[in-house]
């Protein structure tokens, strides 16, 4: 899916209660607990705790297009068991995730981190695996923090990507700095 001029974007990212070495058995997403999700439309955002998944689908379906990394495999798989829908398959034709995107082109896993590091000098604050015990101490503030500074970095990233047509990566397997052709 290609964005257009007029489309009312929303970027979407979410952080969830626990990780997948907290849960036994395959690695599944929707066993791992929505914390919170979050969306930024313009530069407004908003967050959505685990009692109020509802409103998150009311405005993810008011949206033309969602952008987001690694929604496809993960976020949407998170949400599922809050939906008597399908969610990836209600979502995915106006997805554009940035991960599955950037993967087939590539066929490596490119961390949003590693991507914006390298192409607009933005980071994490820290590490992603301390969310889940952030959240469960009662640390949400710092929680919404970390998710708003990765929506904002989802922008960016994207919007890089949009303007320049293409984005940096640094191949492991070569030491090298690629390029990947941007079509978003």
């Amino acid at each position: 899916m290609k964005s257009t001029v007029n489309e009312k974007i929303v970027f979407f990212d979410l952080e969830t209660k626990k990780l997948f070495s907290d849960v036994p058995g395959p690695r599944d997403p929707s066993k791992l607990g929505l914390a919170v999700a979050g969306i930024l439309i313009e530069d407004k955002h908003t967050f959505f705790e685990e009692n109020k998944v509802k409103d998150l689908f009311k405005e993810l379906d008011e949206v033309d297009l969602i952008v987001g990394h690694n929604l496809l495999r993960f976020d949407y798989l998170v949400l599922q068991p809050y939906a008597d829908f399908d969610v990836l398959e209600h979502y995915k034709k106006k997805t554009i995730d940035m991960h599955a995107h950037l993967e087939n082109k590539t066929g490596k896993y490119l961390a949003l981190d590693h991507l914006a590091q390298m192409n607009i000098g933005m980071k994490k604050p820290f590490d992603g695996t301390l969310i889940p015990p952030l959240w469960n101490a009662g640390k949400h503030k710092e929680v919404k923090e970390y998710l708003l500074n990765d929506l904002k970095m989802t922008r960016s990233v994207f919007l890089h990507g949009k303007k320049t047509k293409k984005l940096k990566y640094h191949d492991q397997n070569t030491g090298l700095t690629q390029d990947i052709v941007i079509d978003w």
